[in-house]
């Protein structure tokens, strides 16, 4: 946190340099614009500590512009599921113009990356694993999504849910879509589905694999 209070309003980039690991036991929030956590090759991680506890896990992107995480291993000591926003790994809170590219994503206590209400995301090329719950996840009306080129991955004792999910709760919440999930590859999901719409509109789904999935 003493490092994102140091960037300029204008936002600027924070570097994992390869080999070390950073150890966090609460939620990151990020409020300033275009905040970059750039690690070299996937070779620093950051340990998201919970020891046990719900809403102790996220970085979270809070209605900023531009937040991004380029080659971050994330990784987590959660031992059961957990369903609250600040439970996933990384979470984007009505921000806009979100970017996930080349990050290893393990053992998140609900998601490895949540969108609740957010607008233009690029996630690629990520491996998603061992999840509690599902692994890319869109909902409230979260809008402009292009998934691509992402593995998924779940097996005990984490089980997993959907792979990659655009869901609208009840009546009352603005449905997500306008969305592209391309050349995906979801393998293992005890509780889930690898591709689930529901209550979403305008999503186009190509080239993607699924398999060992407990639906469709």
């Amino acid at each position: 946190s003493r490092t994102l209070d140091a960037l300029p309003a204008a936002g600027g980039i924070v570097y994992l340099p390869v080999g070390h690991t950073f150890k966090k036991t609460d939620v990151l929030e990020v409020t300033r614009p275009h905040v970059k956590f750039w690690a070299p090759n996937g070779q620093a991680v950051l340990l998201q500590s919970i020891e046990g506890r719900a809403r102790h896990q996220s970085v979270l992107c809070r209605r900023n512009d531009g937040c991004g995480f380029f080659g971050v291993k994330f990784s987590s000591d959660a031992a059961t599921r957990f369903d609250a926003l600040e439970d996933n790994h990384v979470s984007a809170d009505h921000a806009r113009l979100i970017e996930v590219v080349g990050c290893d994503v393990d053992g998140a206590a609900s998601t490895g990356i949540f969108s609740f209400g957010s607008t233009e995301h690029y996630i690629e090329g990520n491996y998603l694993h061992h999840s509690w719950a599902g692994h890319i996840h869109h909902t409230e009306g979260a809008r402009e999504s292009w998934v691509w080129k992402n593995f998924m991955f779940n097996e005990s004792p984490s089980l997993g849910d959907n792979g990659v999910a655009c869901v609208t709760y009840g009546t009352r919440s603005p449905p997500c879509g306008d969305m592209e999930w391309w050349s995906n590859a979801v393998l293992g999901a005890k509780w889930g589905r690898g591709y689930a719409v529901i209550g979403g509109e305008d999503i186009s789904i190509h080239d993607n694999w699924a398999i060992a999935t407990a639906g469709a």
